[in-house]
């Protein structure tokens, strides 16, 4: 029998949300209290680490992070793991943990295949961990040709659980089959989007705000936003083209909310090249006319747009709201003759769109942002001069506050 610690930790794990909801969470946490009674710690003190729907790919998990730190705070005797590729699914990465609570005391036991001390008992849970990595990347890849080869066949749905607006799902045929078919009251609404914008030259967020003072509610949430409505009105699948693989999953080169936990790392997206798209014909709304005038209109409005970049800011993209955590927007403000001011502000969704919730006004989120708060989020006159150097274009003055 092994020597038993008298603080152990247990550590769960799953993916997706979808296992955690079917209680798979606590049957490895039922597993774990079982086998560290059958080493009789019945006595031990025990902490629950548990990460819910977070990949094993990646490293920066909230319950992993707190298991870590409190082995290097000495907290703990021996861990117990239902399987290594809970632990990680990366072979380095589960090498790198296991190295590391080794060297701070840490006894690690895994319930499903029980590791010895010898070398060779440590070769094969490095076999394990090459082997489980091999077989997720496979996965992927088999999944994935799977569904492109069924979707040219038509043996698949382009939308797999949710339709377009405008559109919704029906299952036809033995054996059964998912179709797209048109929602006629949502398509109703649809049309008359595009109508506006072409008869009356709207643009994305004007469209929102008519259809927020018509009462007219989308189908997720409470108020129409410009993203929601220019996203809605440049697809390709009112058309009755849907496309797949139009986009790819990478990680996002600036996060919304730097330094927070996210549940996967590639939580951003990036539009494929065009030959790599998978069309797929669906019951058009309009025609391609259409479709090209507003896109063409919505080009128009861009090119003309007042919150078009004209100027270079010092710190845009760096600052980060000290209440929310979200990027803070470069803003001028301009009153000839009389001022002239570039300023920051919070980066959350405007309400004038939306009708929801007040702009957060705490922490550095106010109309504009103080030296105080320049000072705390970039340190040094040095990290100054380098954000100003990167962001300037060479040639043109960095934009600053002016007086007349």
């Amino acid at each position: 029998m092994l020597t038993l610690p008298l603080r152990i930790g247990l550590y769960a794990r799953v993916s997706t949300a979808h296992q955690a909801h079917e209680r798979t969470v606590a049957a490895q946490l039922q597993a774990l209290e079982e086998a560290a009674r059958a080493l009789g710690a019945a006595g031990a003190s025990v902490r629950h680490f548990v990460d819910d729907g977070f990949s094993g790919s990646r490293l920066d998990r909230p319950a992993l992070d707190a298991l870590r730190d409190a082995a290097a705070d000495g907290e703990l005797d021996g861990v117990f793991v239902y399987a290594p590729d809970r632990l990680a699914r990366n072979y380095v990465h589960q090498h790198l943990l296991l190295e590391e609570l080794t060297k701070r005391g840490v006894a690690v036991h895994f319930v499903e295949r029980p590791i010895g001390a010898s070398a060779e008992d440590r070769l094969l849970v490095q076999m394990q961990g090459v082997i489980a990595e091999y077989e997720r990347a496979k996965i992927l890849e088999r999944t994935r040709r799977g569904k492109l080869h069924k979707l040219r066949s038509g043996d698949l749905c382009p939308y797999p659980s949710v339709a377009p607006y405008g559109y919704t799902l029906a299952t036809v045929g033995e054996p059964a089959k998912k179709i797209v078919v048109i929602d006629e009251v949502e398509a109703t609404h649809v049309r008359t989007m595009f109508r506006w914008v072409v008869d009356d030259d709207l643009s994305a967020r004007a469209v929102a705000k008519r259809l927020n003072a018509a009462g007219i509610p989308p189908r997720r949430g409470q108020y129409w936003t410009d993203s929601t409505v220019h996203r809605l009105l440049t697809s390709p699948a009112y058309m009755g083209q849907a496309t797949y693989n139009r986009y790819e999953s990478v990680e996002p080169t600036r996060p919304r909310c730097p330094g927070a936990y996210r549940k996967h790392a590639k939580s951003s997206r990036r539009r494929r090249p065009h030959a790599q798209w998978l069309t797929v014909p669906i019951p058009a709304l309009i025609d391609a006319e259409t479709h090209d005038r507003v896109r063409a209109t919505f080009a128009r409005h861009k090119t003309f747009a007042r919150r078009n970049t004209q100027h270079d800011y010092l710190l845009r993209g760096l600052v980060v709201c000290g209440a929310c955590g979200r990027r803070m927007q470069a803003l001028r403000q301009w009153r000839p003759p009389h001022y002239e001011y570039f300023l920051y502000g919070c980066g959350r969704p405007d309400t004038t769109a939306t009708g929801g919730a007040e702009r957060c006004t705490r922490g550095g989120c106010g109309k504009s942002i103080s030296k105080r708060s320049c000072g705390r989020n970039s340190s040094g006159g040095s990290r100054l001069h380098a954000c100003s150097s990167r962001n300037s274009t060479p040639g043109r003055p960095v934009a600053r506050r002016r007086r007349r």
